[in-house]
C-alpha cells in the first residue's frame, strides 16, 4: 500500500501527494477487478483523502 508522499519536505505549509500505483490499472483485471472501479477508487477516493489533508494542514499549523 502506498502512503502519502511530502511533495517538499523542507516547505513548512508542506502537501502531500497520491503517490502512481506500484502496477498499471488493468494489472487486477485478470484477478476480476473491473478498471472503472480501480480507476474511480485509487484516482478520485484516495485522491480525495490527499486533497482534505492538504486543506487541513495549514489550519493545523496555526
Amino acid at each position: 500500500m502506498n502512503n502519502p508522499v511530502r511533495s517538499n519536505k523542507s516547505d513548512p505549509a508542506m502537501t502531500f501527494t497520491l503517490p502512481p500505483l506500484p502496477f498499471t490499472h488493468d494489472a487486477l483485471v485478470n484477478q476480476g477487478m473491473c478498471l472503472e472501479t480501480l480507476e474511480l477508487h485509487h484516482g478520485l477516493r484516495h485522491q480525495a483523502y490527499i486533497t482534505v489533508l492538504n486543506g487541513l494542514l495549514p489550519r493545523m499549523m496555526r
